[in-house]
């Protein structure tokens, strides 16, 4: 995952990770700074794509956490039984709230 923060000032789009090695039912987390994010929105993300095999190399999920003006916190946390083994490409959207 990323050792440092992301940055992509868009309403949506693509973040790819360096490869994950998240442990079996652990989580990692990293921050995505966005000029788009007001701490009122929702940011929806899913994993758009994984290098590993889904299983044998864990089983990814992704959230966010941490919403403020201009940044979030994304986390990456592993649902399996082996640790992953791959990249990451996470879609995101910011869902500005009226």
């Amino acid at each position: 995952l990323p050792q440092t923060s992301v940055t992509l000032n868009k309403h949506s789009g693509i973040i790819t990770t360096t490869a994950a090695t998240t442990a079996a039912n652990g989580c990692e987390a990293f921050p995505f700074s966005n000029s788009k994010i007001a701490a009122s929105d929702v940011i929806q993300v899913s994993i758009q794509k994984y290098s590993g095999t889904f299983g044998s190399n864990g089983i990814p999920a992704v959230s966010v956490s941490a919403i403020s003006n201009g940044a979030a916190t994304v986390v990456v946390c592993n649902a399996g039984a082996q640790s992953l083994s791959g990249t990451l490409e996470i879609s995101f959207w910011v869902l500005k709230q009226s």
